[in-house]
């Protein structure tokens, strides 16, 4: 309920305790620092972690635009099997579980390949 991350968790049920960061890169070719945010939840038992996490993003930004929202995905996944909601372009991902034909060990072998077992 505070700090530069809130709004990266804001609307989580999950209770999440966590830092931001800058690191600044003189080498950066685009000049701009490293996002970090490293953090962990808290949501069965509150002195004990659930899950500790630690996110880092080279030369894009500060941590609570770029590392922090990343961070949150990890919880959702973590907890909920999948992200809350899906970016534009997470759409085209293998977001959700297609079924694939297995063969069977019934179905006919293919010639000059040793039978199984």
């Amino acid at each position: 309920t505070g700090g530069t991350a809130w709004q990266a968790f804001k609307g989580l049920s999950i209770p999440v305790a966590g830092k931001t960061g800058t690191a600044e890169d003189p080498g950066s070719p685009n000049g701009l620092p490293h996002s970090w945010f490293a953090g962990y939840t808290v949501k069965n038992d509150p002195n004990r972690p659930d899950i500790a996490f630690a996110v880092l993003v080279e030369n894009i930004g500060e941590g609570s635009e770029y590392a922090a929202p990343i961070a949150r995905r990890i919880v959702e996944v973590y907890f909920f099997g999948r992200p809350y909601t899906l970016y534009p372009w997470e759409s085209s991902f293998g977001v959700t579980a297609v079924p694939t034909e297995t063969p069977s060990p019934l179905e006919t072998p293919v010639e000059g390949t040793p039978p199984s077992p």
